[in-house]
C-alpha cells in the first residue's frame, strides 16, 4: 500500500511546478533511488525485450552526448551542466515510468490517478482564475500575461500537461457505465475547459490531434460519447449564454480567447529565433551546449520555441538523431501492438490513447521547447506500456521484506 500511495502522491505533485525545484522532482529522485536499491540484483535489462534495450540505450546515449559540446564549446559550463543534469534526470524519470508501465506494475496505475486528479485540480483552478475576485488572491501565481497558468510557470505548459488526461477520462467514460460514466464525462470535459482557458495555441492544435484521431481509431461507443458530451456541453452554454455574457469575467474569458485565434506580435520574433537555431546549429555540428541557444555568443535572445531545433543547436547533429531514433521507434512500437491488437470492438483501447497522445506532443513539441516538460517525458512512458507480451496480466505481491516481485502469466 505505501508504494502505490507514494507514486500515487507523485502524480498528484505534478501539478505543482511554480517553483524549482518541484516537490514532484524531489519525490521522483527518491523513488528511483529507493527502487535502484530494491532492485539492484535484477536489472532492467533482464527482464526487458530487445526493442525497449534500443529505446533505453538510444535515450541514454541522448543524455550522455549532452557532455560533448560541453567538454567542446560551451561558454558558461555551469550554467550548461546544469541544464545537462535536469535533462538527464526527465530521461532516467522517463526510464523508470516506462519500466513500470511495461511490467503493468500497479503503482504506474497509481501515478496515473494522481496524474488525473493533478489535471482536474489545475483546470478547476485555471477556470477559476478567470474570476477577479479568484484572481486577485495571487495574480501573480495564477496568471501570465493575462492567462490563466494555475500552478505552472507558463500557460502553454499547463495546456499541453491537462491534453492526456481529457483523452484518460474518454477512455475511462467507455469502458464504464451509468453515473460513473456520467462523471469521467464531466472530468473530461471540464479538462477540456482547462486547455481552452489556457488560451495556448500549441496546446489547442494538440488537443485538436489528439481528439481527432482517437475518434477516427476507437470503436464506435467513444465517438457516440465524445458528440453526446459535446452536445450536452454546446446545448448547456447556448441556454445560459445571456446570462453568462453579463458577467465581466466572461466577457474578459472570451476576448482573450478570441484574440488568441489569429497571428500574435510576437509570432514574427519566434520565426527569427527559430531560424537563428537552425543556423548555429549549422555552423556548430557538436552544438553549443545544454541551456546556451538563448545566450549564444553573448546575446541574450527569445528561446527558439521548437524542441527539435533547440536540441539542434545545444546537443548537436548527433543527439538529435538519437532521440528522433528513440521518439520514432517508441511510436512505432505503440502503432504496431495497435495494429495487432485488432480492429473494431477488439481493438485496444489504450494503444489507441498512448498514439494518439504522442503524435499530440511531438507536433506540440515543434513549436514550443517541451525537452524539460515533466509530462513530456510521462507520455513517452505511458507510450512504452506496450510490453513485448501485451497479453500478460501480472500477478503482484509484496512480501515481508518489502521486496517488490512480479510473476507474469500468460
Amino acid at each position: 500500500m505505501l508504494p502505490l500511495l507514494a507514486y500515487g502522491t507523485l502524480g498528484l505533485s505534478s501539478c505543482v511546478t511554480v517553483k524549482e525545484p518541484a516537490p514532484f522532482d524531489l519525490l521522483a529522485l527518491l523513488l528511483m533511488v529507493a527502487y535502484v536499491l530494491r532492485n539492484r540484483t535484477d536489472p532492467l535489462h533482464r527482464r526487458a525485450d530487445a526493442s525497449s534495450v534500443q529505446i533505453v540505450f538510444l535515450l541514454l546515449l541522448f543524455a550522455l552526448l549532452q557532455f560533448l559540446p560541453i567538454l567542446l564549446s560551451a561558454h558558461d559550463v555551469a550554467t550548461s551542466a546544469f541544464f545537462a543534469a535536469v535533462t538527464g534526470f526527465l530521461v532516467l524519470l522517463g526510464i523508470h515510468l516506462a519500466s513500470l508501465a511495461g511490467r503493468r506494475d500497479p503503482r504506474f496505475a497509481a501515478f496515473i490517478a494522481g496524474y488525473a486528479a493533478a489535471a482536474v485540480f489545475s483546470s478547476l483552478l485555471a477556470i477559476a482564475s478567470l474570476h477577479p475576485a479568484v484572481a486577485s488572491l495571487a495574480p501573480e501565481t495564477l496568471h501570465f500575461a493575462g492567462r490563466p497558468k494555475a500552478l505552472f510557470k507558463d500557460p502553454n505548459v499547463l495546456g499541453p500537461y491537462l491534453v492526456p488526461a481529457v483523452l484518460i477520462f474518454l477512455v475511462l467514460a467507455g469502458r464504464t457505465h451509468g453515473w460513473t460514466r456520467l462523471a469521467f464525462l464531466v472530468l473530461h470535459l471540464l479538462c477540456s475547459a482547462g486547455v481552452a482557458v489556457t488560451a495556448s495555441r500549441a496546446a489547442w492544435v494538440n488537443l485538436a490531434i489528439v481528439m481527432g484521431l482517437f475518434l477516427l481509431l476507437a470503436p464506435g461507443r467513444y465517438k457516440l460519447l465524445s458528440a453526446f458530451a459535446v452536445l450536452a456541453c454546446a446545448t448547456v452554454l447556448v441556454t445560459t449564454a445571456d446570462d453568462l455574457q453579463r458577467h465581466e469575467s466572461v466577457r474578459s474569458t472570451l476576448n482573450l480567447l478570441d484574440g488568441r485565434l489569429g497571428l500574435q506580435h510576437y509570432d514574427a520574433e519566434r520565426f527569427e529565433m527559430a531560424h537563428r537555431a537552425w543556423r548555429i546549429g549549422m555552423d556548430n555540428p557538436a552544438g553549443v551546449g545544454p541551456g546556451l541557444v538563448t545566450t549564444y555568443r553573448g546575446d541574450r535572445t527569445l528561446a527558439p520555441h521548437n524542441t527539435y531545433l533547440r536540441i539542434f543547436a545545444e546537443h548537436g547533429a548527433a543527439g538529435l538523431v538519437a532521440l528522433a531514433f528513440a521518439l520514432l521507434m517508441v511510436t512505432m512500437r505503440v502503432l504496431g501492438q495497435l495494429l495487432r491488437s485488432g480492429r473494431g470492438r477488439g481493438r485496444n483501447i489504450w494503444f489507441t490513447a498512448a498514439l494518439c497522445m504522442l503524435a499530440g506532443l511531438l507536433v506540440n513539441a515543434s513549436v514550443v521547447d517541451a525537452l524539460h516538460w515533466r509530462h513530456f517525458w510521462l507520455v513517452l512512458a505511458v507510450g512504452a506500456f506496450v510490453s513485448a507480451q501485451p497479453a500478460a496480466t501480472a500477478a503482484v505481491r509484496w512480501s515481508s521484506q518489502g521486496r517488490h516481485e512480479l510473476r507474469s502469466a500468460q
